[in-house]
């Protein structure tokens, strides 16, 4: 009889405490720096920040609604557990952009906006990784895609980005999208420095 191992306890709380304070830093950066500054990030949060520009309704609001249709997908291939810890970083982020939304935005300068951005980007996702959940269903659509197609896994989340930075760059103009790429690459390295700690 095959004895299935049960996370300990310490483990477990280890991992939320990741998906906690992982969330706070995004939504650090998208209620202070970012949104404020109509600076995306890529993915669904970067897809939020248009919604919540174009739309009267607020930017959790859209992160929530945009990823549980990936919620779903990510619970077909990636099982419960995943969801699970995918669900509950939502909640957090959710709940910290809602009380940081009330405070004042930190910078208005375009170019530190977006590097402070980005780089507060990278940490919380990085510690969300860490805690092994998501808060972007981009990432979820881009892991099963690249497993069935000769595109790398890094290959197909630059191109889902790219296309929402240049959506981004229609509504809110070219010079705002260049400083979202700056953002996107500061988080990307960020994300990595992270999750190899």
């Amino acid at each position: 009889m095959k004895i299935k191992k049960i996370p300990s306890q310490s483990f477990l709380i280890g991992e939320r405490i990741f998906l906690l304070i992982g969330s706070f830093f995004v939504a650090l950066a998208l209620e202070t720096f970012l949104a404020p500054n109509k600076i995306m990030d890529g993915g669904t949060t970067g897809l939020a920040i248009i919604l919540s520009h174009l739309t009267p309704l607020y930017l959790g609001f859209w992160i929530v609604l945009l990823n549980i249709p990936f919620l779903f997908i990510g619970h077909y291939y990636f099982g419960a557990p995943f969801t699970k810890r995918s669900i509950m970083a939502l909640f957090f982020l959710g709940f910290f952009i809602y009380l940081l939304h009330f405070v004042p935005t930190i910078t208005n300068n375009d170019f530190l906006a977006s590097v402070l951005g980005g780089l507060a980007i990278g940490i919380g996702v990085g510690l969300v990784i860490r805690g092994k959940g998501s808060i972007d269903g981009i990432d979820i659509l881009a892991i099963i895609i690249s497993r069935g197609s000769r595109f790398s896994l890094g290959q197909t989340i630059f191109f889902f980005n790219i296309s929402i930075l240049i959506l981004g760059g229609f509504v809110f103009g070219w010079p705002k999208m260049f400083y979202s790429l700056i953002t996107y690459l500061f988080a990307y390295q960020t994300i990595d420095l992270i999750v190899r700690l």
